[in-house]
């Protein structure tokens, strides 16, 4: 491109130089070779001022896209710079965000440190905190059991819904519920149970409060004598079915061919497995 720049008006002056030494020497301008001769030389001079004109615009063209990757190039310049001293400004909000942190977890650590030391005294930094974090950690699995402890007893919605499909297909038989006397937790679960028994289309009666002689953890189904009557071995697979397991009780003071459910008092492991067989 840049020979063509060069030589395009060189040509142009060679030939026009050319056509004055012709126009010079030449001296019966009517002949026929002087016409085409003419005509050649102007072709010629108009290709070469084409050329001129091209090479121009291309030349400009290439310019212009020169420039305007410099200023492409300048702004990913400018916007790198930004994004690395955002980048350094974020890193040092970071840096900053966690020398707060660590000095605010310090001063959290610090009544630690001094109950270590307090506690065990002969040890050293890190074995006291070792201590003290099992004491603590024994201290929370002592509360999560008190705490469990002292939660009423619920039916989850799924064992509540299984349990009325399953109790359904039997209704309209009849069911006696007692919980114990003076205890809450006892009569509203209770009440659960009740209204469960109820929705699955069973004649409840209770709930009933009694006292008894003996204590009476978990969840029982109580009868008079054996044979055990068939009310009470669907109740016991009702319940199995939820993964309730229930205790069965023999009162003789109980009306023959009645089964009651007696909601004991809570106890720790859930309800006992000693189911009916």
């Amino acid at each position: 491109m840049f020979l063509i720049k060069i030589i395009s008006p060189i040509l142009v002056l060679i030939l026009t130089l050319v056509q004055f030494y012709i126009d010079h020497r030449w001296k019966d301008r009517r002949t026929k070779k002087y016409k085409y001769a003419k005509i050649l030389f102007i072709v010629i001079i108009f290709v070469a001022v084409v050329f001129t004109i091209i090479t121009t615009v291309i030349d400009y063209q290439n310019e212009q896209n020169t420039k305007k990757q410099l200023d492409d190039l300048k702004k990913l310049t400018i916007l790198t710079d930004l994004n690395a001293v955002h980048r350094e400004k974020q890193a040092i909000s970071e840096r900053e965000s966690l020398k707060i942190k660590l000095v605010d977890l310090q001063d959290k650590l610090d009544p630690f440190l001094e109950i270590a030391k307090s506690k065990y005294p002969r040890l050293p930094t890190e074995e006291a905190l070792k201590y003290l974090s099992q004491e603590i950690e024994n201290i929370k699995q002592k509360t999560e059991i008190i705490e469990s402890a002292t939660k009423d007893r619920k039916l989850t919605e799924m064992q509540t819904n299984q349990l009325i499909a399953f109790l359904s297909n039997y209704k309209s038989n009849k069911i006696y519920i007692f919980s114990i006397w003076g205890d809450q937790e006892s009569l509203r679960y209770a009440h659960i149970i009740k209204n469960i028994f109820i929705r699955s289309g069973w004649i409840v009666d209770g709930v009933n409060q009694a006292m008894y002689n003996i204590p009476m953890d978990g969840l029982f189904i109580s009868i008079q004598n054996e044979p055990i009557p068939e009310i009470a071995q669907i109740v016991f697979r009702a319940f199995r079915s939820i993964g309730i397991e229930t205790i069965r009780n023999k009162d003789s003071n109980q009306e023959p061919s009645t089964v009651r459910i007696i909601v004991g008092s809570k106890i720790n492991n859930d309800h006992v497995k000693n189911g009916l067989k």
